[in-house]
């Protein structure tokens, strides 16, 4: 958006609301990193999260931390509480990366990945994602996701219809669905160009192992973009760890083979997460094959502990990776895994029990 007055500021905002109907499906459940499954029938959800507590004196936490459903896991099947797993909620003051919902289970599943912040522009290539960068994508004020009708009826004129929509408590009446993203209205000075989307499409997820532990990493786009700036985006991926089995595991422990030229960008993941929940990196490397490749990885664990039988998706929260030249400002042979400048390069992460 740009403001072609040349000598007097505009203001522009903007809300994207879109009805989640997937295929045939109306009311196809939502999840996210950090977010266990849910539906609209169960609690409707506004990120951040402390907007609906401010308005409803904590009763949207409260009404969060007990909804509870009922999955089938291998030949059993599971019953999961609360929005968040182990009722720990990243999402009090931020807006999550993405959000997907599915028409269903398995391989023959529909999958829409919604990400509030767009993960790239065809035509505008060079926008970063780093607010400080001269041409950005602006960051969303708020993320919800409800009921459709309300959400369809939104309104950007003060006073009118459900007056840019966000949940005000804990709301849940309905499983037709939608979603919607908003940008605050900005001011735009004169000349100045402001850069807003959303990317929204189908998704292919990851397969559970039909008898045994499995680790699903969800989040099909991962292609880093390179700002004006030469500063690379960080990605976000919703890793889910559970066990289709009768047999639990002891001490267990995720590895994940990040190619070298890459680092996690999440501090929680590392010298601010929590002692028994810390990604911690081998310090010799080891070469993994990947996407018919050699890669040069390091290796990261991170302790589960026991995972029990019929365990459920359970969300690790805070993968976040991204790209190493950010960190060291130069680029050289070693530290690139595309094969030139003009093909971007994806994040490949392997990971295992």
């Amino acid at each position: 958006m740009t403001n072609t007055n040349q000598t007097d500021a505009q203001v522009f905002g903007l809300s994207w609301n879109v009805d989640t109907w997937i295929i045939n499906v109306d009311s196809a459940p939502f999840r996210g990193p950090g977010v266990n499954l849910f539906g609209t029938n169960q609690i409707y959800v506004g990120f951040p999260t402390s907007i609906a507590d401010g308005f409803s004196g904590g009763a949207w936490t409260t009404l969060a931390n007990s909804i509870s459903r009922t999955v089938p896991v291998g030949a059993s099947s599971a019953t999961v509480v609360g929005l968040f797993p182990d009722n720990a909620n990243p999402y009090t003051n931020q807006v999550p990366e993405f959000m997907y919902a599915s028409n269903g289970d398995g391989p023959t599943a529909t999958t829409a990945i919604i990400y509030p912040k767009a993960q790239g522009s065809r035509k505008y290539p060079n926008l970063s994602q780093d607010q400080a960068a001269k041409a950005h994508l602006e960051n969303p004020d708020y993320f919800g996701i409800g009921h459709f009708g309300n959400i369809a009826t939104t309104s950007t004129s003060e006073g009118g219809t459900n007056y840019w929509w966000h949940t005000t408590g804990p709301q849940h009446n309905t499983a037709d669905s939608g979603h919607m993203a908003r940008y605050n209205p900005r001011v735009i000075l004169p000349g100045e160009t402001k850069y807003f989307g959303i990317t929204y499409g189908q998704a292919d997820l990851d397969q559970r192992n039909p008898n045994g532990p499995y680790l699903l990493a969800n989040n099909p786009t991962t292609v880093v973009n390179v700002d004006d700036q030469n500063k690379y985006s960080p990605v976000t991926l919703d890793l889910l760890y559970g066990n289709t089995s009768a047999n639990p595991l002891t001490d267990a422990a995720i590895k994940m083979y990040l190619p070298v030229n890459y680092l996690v960008a999440e501090k929680s993941m590392t010298d601010e997460g929590q002692a028994g929940n810390r990604w911690v990196k081998e310090s010799t490397p080891v070469t993994k094959h990947i996407n018919g490749r050699d890669v040069l990885c390091y290796v990261w664990t991170r302790p589960l502990g026991n995972v029990s039988a019929y365990q459920p998706d359970k969300s690790v929260n805070n993968i976040v990776i991204l790209d190493a030249i950010e960190q060291t400002g130069a680029r050289n042979d070693g530290q690139k895994l595309k094969p030139n400048d003009a093909n971007p390069t994806s994040v490949t992460p392997v990971y295992a029990f």
